[in-house]
């Protein structure tokens, strides 16, 4: 039975390469939160 625990290990592995690209749909998040703000300031302008 030891011996399948070490499989299960390596399917952990690839779970926290999923996790990077995640990190990656964040970024550009922000880049749309910037021109937001530039729609602002032509309101108050």
């Amino acid at each position: 039975m030891r011996v399948n625990q070490l499989p299960i290990t390596n399917y952990q592995l690839p779970i926290t390469n999923y996790q990077l690209p995640i990190t990656n749909y964040q970024l550009p998040i922000t880049d749309y939160q910037s021109p937001i703000t530039n729609d602002r300031s032509r309101r108050t302008n």
